[in-house]
C-alpha cells in the first residue's frame, strides 16, 4: 500500500515526464518548421513561451524533487549521526540525483540563452 510520501512522489515525477516530454516537442528555432509547407502558419512566439513556462514548472518540479529526497533520508540514523558514506552506500541514488538535477539546469540555461543570443 502507498503512503503520502510515495503518493507525493509518484505525483512529483508524473508531471516531470508531462513536462519533459512536451519540452522536447516544442521548437524554439522557426527555421527548421517554416520550411514545411503545412507548417507556414506555426506560431513561434507561442512555442517560446511555453519552452520558457515548462522550463520553469520542471525547475520547481526538480527542486521539489531534491526536497523530498532530503526529507525521506533526513530523519535516517546514518543522516543523524554524519555516516553519510554508509547511507550513500544503501541508497546509491542519492549521489546520481543532484548531478541530474545540475545537469537538467545547465541543460535547459544552454537551450534558452542560445535561442536568447543566437
Amino acid at each position: 500500500m502507498l503512503n503520502g510520501r510515495m503518493w507525493a512522489f509518484l505525483i512529483i515525477m508524473s508531471a516531470d515526464v508531462i513536462c519533459s516530454s512536451m519540452l522536447m516537442f516544442y521548437d524554439m528555432d522557426s527555421k527548421q518548421v517554416a520550411s514545411k509547407e503545412s507548417m507556414n502558419k506555426h506560431n513561434v512566439k507561442l512555442d517560446k513561451i511555453l519552452v520558457f513556462a515548462f522550463s520553469g514548472i520542471c525547475a520547481a518540479l526538480y527542486i521539489a524533487l531534491l526536497f523530498w529526497y532530503f526529507f525521506l533520508i533526513w530523519k535516517t540514523f546514518p543522516f543523524k549521526f554524519g555516516l553519510l558514506g554508509t547511507l550513500i552506500k544503501k541508497v546509491p541514488i542519492l549521489v546520481a540525483t543532484p548531478f541530474f538535477i545540475a545537469l537538467f539546469f545547465v541543460e535547459k540555461f544552454l537551450r534558452i540563452v542560445s535561442e536568447l543570443c543566437f
